[in-house]
């Protein structure tokens, strides 16, 4: 999951806000639905916290 999350939110990949924030919740949402029934729970809440960091370095570094 970790690795399909990077691709798409390099900066390298030309797509709008929208559509990287589309294709995380796409994946997300499959990952949750395959995972739904065992305790996945506690690794997504640490790749949302990953990916908001990530998020958070990629805005300060444009307003640079």
């Amino acid at each position: 999951m970790k690795r399909n999350l990077k691709s798409i939110t390099k900066k390298t990949k030309p797509m709008s806000l929208l559509e990287r924030l589309e294709r995380l919740n796409q994946v997300c949402r499959g990952w949750m639905n395959n995972y739904r029934l065992t305790n996945i729970y506690a690794k997504v809440k640490k790749l949302d916290e990953w990916l908001r960091i990530k998020r958070s370095e990629s805005r300060i570094q444009k307003q640079k």
